[in-house]
């Protein structure tokens, strides 16, 4: 840009300034719009914590707590951080997000092992509740051992920020050799140059445009040579333009715009799937990941229990279908199966299905064909997918359609235990427009399954 301008070339110089603005500006109006989404999510959840200072019970920010503090949780909060608990009343913690363990943990303060801290893992420590974690059940009272980066949490957090120095960059000469200290010190050297060229460190496509842009300056470089070599080298006002147009001419100014339109387009995709994306490079990165080493527990699945079916003796067999929201009542239909008139009815279905089962399971069933259930049901999947891509779903088409079974005695037996008889708590946010749980993931599945009736523990204690 700035030999553009030098040479009067302001044509030139004013294409690659607009494109320099066009890259800031739609860089950081993306950015600022992700910062914004981050910044209404925290606001979202703001964690406060219940400690006893000088014999009174005050409510604080999660963040202000100190080892020492004595901290009081219950269900439904978020331990603020690593407790050692002295008392608890049926407290169960779910730690999937520490552990990977979808189960609640039960804890107990009078737990003990024969083992030291080191050899006891982490969810082997029933008399502590750790931090990030969530109270399902029951409350507890215990004393603050650790916070921030000394929680288990801020251990991971920070193993997971460590700096690993890169191989071979070693200054020991007892372990590596003699010459290791100048091998070692030449690659750190180079590392540091790297890093500033931006030839070393940065996502996969930065370092690859840094080595174009030296290329490209080297042809620069070149092509002014030849042209003043074709000039006997009587450099003049004239020679000396030439040569700096060619140089500028190799440059592809709209390189820079192209890619930033490019990430915006994979940012608004993504943002139409619920992700936010705070840096652009980000996408970058993230297209040039091969292998996803990932947890199961609330990753790939989403840690909750769903009831599924529900059989009520001389009823039937309740069947919850197409249900991919756990904590929505109002999603899925429901169907009954009538239960066999006789036990002989119920025999000769068992046998049935146990022979349809084996016939599938057999050396005649392992042919190429596709059995018409497959055929059934990867025509189902191709239906949704293309109604989700057109904007539908069979689902919303289901729910306008779709009747609740009646409600006969005995079921109403069932989900009256099954609300009342239970902890979770479920309720609609209009704020978020979503379902919003607290509880245990068994009572949780229940309550929802009650709700889907109308039965649900708020409905049953206003009819009381």
């Amino acid at each position: 840009m700035a030999l553009a301008y030098g040479v009067s070339d302001y044509v030139e110089g004013g294409v690659i300034t607009a494109v320099i603005v066009a890259n800031v500006v739609i860089g950081f109006y993306q950015e600022f719009q992700a910062e914004k989404k981050m910044d209404s999510l925290r606001s979202l959840s703001s964690p406060s914590a219940t400690v006893i200072r000088n014999g009174h019970e005050i409510t604080i920010p999660s963040g202000d707590v100190v080892p020492g503090d004595i901290v009081q949780i219950k269900m439904g909060d978020t331990v603020p951080a690593d407790i050692r608990l002295f008392e608890a009343m049926n407290l169960e913690c779910d730690e999937k997000i520490l552990t990977g363990e979808a189960i609640p943990v039960a804890k107990d303060v009078d737990f003990s092992t024969s083992g030291d801290e080191v050899t006891t893992g982490v969810g082997d420590r029933l008399n502590m509740a750790y931090s990030s974690s969530t109270v399902t059940k029951g409350r507890g009272r215990g004393i603050i051992v650790f916070t921030g980066m000394n929680t288990e949490i801020g251990k991971i957090a920070q193993s997971m920020q460590g700096k690993r120095r890169k191989p071979g960059r070693s200054m020991s000469r007892k372990k590596y050799g003699t010459f290791q200290p100048v091998k070692g010190g030449a690659l750190r050297i180079w590392d540091g140059i790297g890093k500033f060229l931006g030839l070393t460190e940065g996502t996969p496509l930065q370092i690859k445009l840094s080595k174009l842009a030296y290329s490209l300056f080297g042809c620069a470089i070149l092509l002014a040579i030849i042209v003043f070599g074709v000039n006997e080298f009587d450099v003049t006002n004239e020679v000396a333009i030439y040569a700096i147009s060619t140089g500028i001419a190799i440059i592809p100014e709209s390189l820079i715009a192209v890619l930033t339109i490019t990430m915006v387009v994979g940012m608004t995709q993504m943002r139409k799937r619920r992700v936010v994306v705070r840096q652009l490079s980000a996408l970058e990165a993230l297209g040039g990941v091969t292998n996803i080493c990932s947890d199961k527990t609330g990753t790939l699945t989403q840690g909750q229990m769903v009831t599924r079916k529900a059989w009520i003796p001389g009823v039937g067999m309740y069947t919850v279908h197409k249900s991919n929201d756990a904590n929505n009542p109002t999603r899925g239909t429901i169907s009954i199966s009538e239960p066999p008139a006789s036990k002989q009815e119920a025999e000769a279905e068992q046998e049935r299905k146990r022979t349809e089962q084996d016939r599938l399971r057999s050396t005649a069933g392992l042919k190429f064909n596709v059995p018409p259930e497959k055929e059934e049901r990867d025509k189902r999947k191709q239906d949704e997918m293309r109604n989700e891509k057109n904007g539908t779903s069979d689902e919303d088409d289901d729910e306008k359609a779709a009747s609740i079974p009646d409600v006969v005695p005995e079921l109403q037996a069932f989900l009256e235990s099954a609300a009342l008889c239970n902890l979770a708590s479920l309720r609609f946010d209009k704020e978020s427009n979503q379902w919003q749980t607290m509880g245990d993931p068994t009572e949780i599945a229940l309550q929802v399954f009650a709700h889907r009736f109308t039965f649900g523990k708020p409905t049953l204690e206003r009819r009381c």
